[in-house]
């Protein structure tokens, strides 16, 4: 399912806030982003490496965000032994 140009320059300009060209992002996350308009602005990517670089942040972000994540992070004396 391939994403059309219109649509992935639609979506870069959604995730950009007005003026962000000209300040410094102080959250990591609109930093990338940031860089990746740069990017396709500067014709160093096309659409679709922009549209895939999005979407690697937005996972991450989800990643990040995921209760499972906590579950992962737990002690060793936390986790219950199976053959017990």
């Amino acid at each position: 399912m391939g994403t059309s140009p219109a649509s992935t320059r639609q979506q870069m300009q959604d995730s950009r806030r007005p003026g962000a060209e000209h300040a410094p992002a102080t959250d990591p996350v609109d930093a990338a982003r940031q860089a990746i308009w740069r990017l396709f602005e500067q014709g160093q990517i096309d659409e679709h490496s922009a549209t895939e670089a999005l979407l690697a942040v937005d996972v991450g972000l989800r990643r990040m965000r995921s209760p499972q994540r906590d579950a992962h992070k737990r002690e060793d004396g936390d986790r219950v032994d199976p053959g017990k």
